[in-house]
């Protein structure tokens, strides 16, 4: 079923556009909702995205939803006339549980003759720094774990892509 098939006919309290790397025109005049907002995962004052698109539906949406108040702050500062519809709403995610994880030994967790595999699902971007997952891919294979890394996702920018294969292959990672 297509997604204008989806929503033809229905109306919904809320419908999201989530992707500022993406048109909301789908979003603005296709979907029949009382509210509408965009919802931003990254500082749009520096990231490459076509502001154009994005703007040209501002009219169709209440709110520029943001995760964080560093990025909507900066993002008004290059945007003045986004600040009356911006708003914050962190993601949930717990840092201290995250951070403290991140300290933990995954020997008892994974054997290290089992292959691992990690699965990434997020479009290519500069701001998710792919480039980090490979040194930390490369460290788990030093240390003798066998990984498989899938990562889904649009390639958004094809230089981090060139970029991201040449380091894979400049690490020994190919297979």
């Amino acid at each position: 079923i297509s997604e204008l098939e989806f929503v033809k006919n229905k109306r919904y309290d809320m419908a999201f556009h989530i992707g500022e790397w993406s048109s909301p025109e789908f979003i603005a005049k296709e979907v029949n909702s009382q509210k509408k907002a965009v919802w931003i995962h990254t500082d749009i004052n520096k990231a490459i995205f076509n502001d154009e698109e994005l703007f040209k539906y501002l009219d169709f949406f209440d709110n520029l939803i943001f995760v964080s108040e560093t990025s909507m702050i900066n993002s008004i500062k290059k945007f003045p006339f986004i600040e009356k519809k911006s708003t914050v709403i962190y993601n949930l995610c717990d840092k201290e549980d995250i951070l403290s994880k991140s300290n933990e030994s995954i020997d008892e967790l994974i054997e290290k003759n089992e292959d691992i595999i990690l699965l990434t699902v997020g479009n290519l971007r500069r701001e998710k720094n792919h480039l980090r997952q490979i040194d930390v891919l490369y460290e788990l294979k030093r240390q003798g774990y066998k990984i498989k890394w899938i990562n889904i996702g649009n390639i958004s920018d094809e230089y981090l892509y060139r970029d991201i294969k040449a380091k894979i292959d400049s690490l020994s990672l190919t297979d």
